[in-house]
């Protein structure tokens, strides 16, 4: 959907309309041309000329005004691939692996290059397919090759696939639906009993959401439409003549029509009783809460939306499924699409999880069909939306399932207790977790905190960095792994939501500033080891935070020693290795 009010008031004069057009499209300019530039400032430049050349522009052009930003984009990147480097830096992260998937983005060929960046940041394929001027087939097959260039270049090893197992090149085509008809039973037949190629499909899912993550990284800072907006004069508005006439009859059109109205509602009147008392049980006038209401048929199967429950957390929708000639019981793979729609057509990126890992004890149905859902990254919703879920496939089965649900998110933006901890622990007297606050909603908990280097262990980092012999080394590589859990007073551990962006710590970038990392939990317990299944956590629980694994590597425990090979037995061999001392050196040959 093209939304025209804003052109219309831009065009009247207020140019402070054009700053709707600004916040729906200037993040996804921005991360196309970091991909193409030397730097940030430079791919901010090229975006303000963008925006400023399409308001200069809007008087006289009548068509898509998004699909003509992005031809624009388009013809202002270089000719050739000139960030085709052997090493990227990424001032957004500072997590190796974010690098070299960054790396890999930028060093793609031309076509599959703008074709990936465009089929995350544009989404419409058909208008992705008209600007850059090839088939909906090409597109895909750009997008496909540019994927599994990724997949090779950045997962670092894959499951063994063993004789029983399907091809990985198989694997890949049907995790993108690019498999024949006739194939995909067979395939989903094969996962349902074969763990190992499961374990593919899940590290394929998890390695596309990552991408996806990466890709929507960095956003423009929060000055931009500030500076844009001292760029571009406004408009002269149109002077319009006064239809007087035209007015009253409209009125009396409006007169007889609301007349019309009163007479067809009063037959009517025990569905508006209906529609008041979902009123006053849910606060909205819509019946989304109510079984039956929202359900979609395909392929013999019925999905069902049972409730949608908001807080400021997460959204947690649950579904149940219905078939009166197929098993649906068998809990395999649901694959599901979900976005955010507005009023004006603006779509809003969700990320969404399942809420347990697979217990051994774990009750079936409690939680099978319950979909935690929340913004990307930090991305604001609007208040009122339409939320579009689209599921593609349902317990093995394939099919296509469509529910659209108008959901008043306000409504659910309630207060929640949030507990200030303001804690710091150091660990080894060279690393900190700072722990700021637990938040506790209705569907989980959210946990904020920071893991870093201690100040005097950073200075050393930095000390040891510009040793001569030490040329090779990065202290941003050397990433501070960790794992962090919610603990009850019994000991019990709270299961983890696994966001992938909470997962990989890319909840924690925006434009070279590090902000804290965030853990989702829901409310439901298992042991220290995350195998059985405990029960629900109560709503009054006194929660704790336990510091389960903390690694990091030392590059001042590198060294490089000349020893000459032959045998020799405990002759004197004295370094001082940062405390470390050696004394004596033995050679044997085997």
């Amino acid at each position: 959907m093209i939304n025209q009010d804003w052109i219309t008031s831009v065009l009247n004069g207020k140019k402070t309309a054009y700053q709707y057009f600004l916040d729906e499209n200037k993040n996804s300019v921005f991360q196309i041309f970091i991909r193409y530039t030397k730097s940030q400032d430079e791919a901010t430049a090229k975006t303000e000329e963008c925006f400023v050349e399409i308001y200069n522009q809007l008087q006289d052009y009548n068509g898509n005004v998004t699909k003509r930003l992005f031809e624009l984009v388009l013809s202002k990147l270089p000719k050739k691939n000139n960030s085709v480097l052997e090493r990227v830096s990424v001032p957004f992260s500072h997590n190796p692996s974010h690098e070299r998937m960054e790396q890999v983005i930028r060093n793609l060929p031309e076509n599959e290059k703008i074709s990936l960046l465009l089929s995350f940041l544009y989404q419409n394929e058909d208008e992705v397919a008209e600007i850059l001027g090839i088939s909906t087939i090409d597109l895909k097959d750009s997008v496909n090759l540019a994927k599994e260039y990724v997949r090779k270049e950045t997962i670092k090893e894959l499951p063994f696939l063993g004789e029983e197992c399907l091809h990985i090149s198989e694997l890949e085509s049907y995790f993108q639906d690019e498999i024949a008809l006739s194939n995909k039973t067979k395939v989903e037949d094969h996962l349902e009993f074969c763990p190992t190629c499961r374990e593919v499909i899940k590290m394929l899912d998890m390695q596309e959401k990552k991408l996806e993550l990466l890709i929507r990284l960095p956003k423009e800072d929060e000055n931009f439409n500030e500076r844009l907006m001292q760029k571009i004069t406004p408009y002269s508005p149109k002077k319009t003549k006064n239809h007087f006439w035209k007015y009253q009859s409209f009125l009396v059109g409006v007169i007889v029509t609301v007349s019309l109205i009163i007479i067809s509602i009063l037959p009517t009147i025990s569905t508006w009783t209906t529609m008041i008392g979902n009123y006053m049980t849910y606060g909205t006038i819509y019946n989304v809460w109510k079984k039956g209401t929202y359900t979609a048929t395909d392929n013999d199967i019925t999905v069902e939306i049972n409730s949608i429950e908001i807080d400021p957390i997460h959204m947690v929708v649950s579904y149940d499924l219905a078939s009166d000639i197929k098993d649906v019981n068998n809990t395999t793979f649901n694959h599901i699409k979900i976005e955010a729609v507005d009023s004006n057509g603006k779509s809003y990126p969700l990320e969404t999880s399942w809420s347990h890992t697979e217990l051994e004890d774990f009750p079936k149905g409690l939680d099978d069909n319950k979909i935690f859902i929340r913004p990307l990254i930090d991305e604001p919703l609007p208040n009122e939306f339409t939320l579009q879920l689209t599921f593609s496939l349902l317990n093995g089965w394939r099919g296509n399932w469509e529910i659209l649900i108008p959901v008043d998110y306000q409504k659910g933006m309630n207060e929640i207790e949030v507990i200030q901890l303001q804690e710091v622990i150091t660990i080894d007297d060279k690393v900190e977790v700072e722990l700021f606050s637990l938040e506790k909603g209705l569907n989980g908990n959210r946990l904020t905190y920071d893991v870093r280097f201690t100040e005097e262990e950073s200075k050393r980092l930095e000390e040891i960095s510009t040793m001569e012999d030490m040329g090779y080394f990065h202290p941003d590589l050397y990433h501070i792994n960790h794992v962090i859990a919610l603990v009850n007073e019994e000991n019990e551990y709270i299961i983890p939501i696994n966001y992938t962006a909470d997962y990989y710590g890319l909840n924690r970038l925006n434009r070279g500033i590090q902000k804290p990392y965030q853990l989702t939990f829901n409310n439901m317990l298992t042991d220290k080891d995350y195998i059985n299944y405990l029960g629900e956590a109560q709503e009054d629980s006194t929660y704790f935070v336990e510091v389960k694994r903390i690694h990091y590597s030392d590059p001042g425990g590198e060294y490089t020693f000349h020893i000459p090979l032959s045998p020799k037995i405990d002759e004197p061999f004295e370094y001082d290795l940062d405390g470390f001392v050696t004394e004596k050196l033995t050679v044997e040959k085997n």
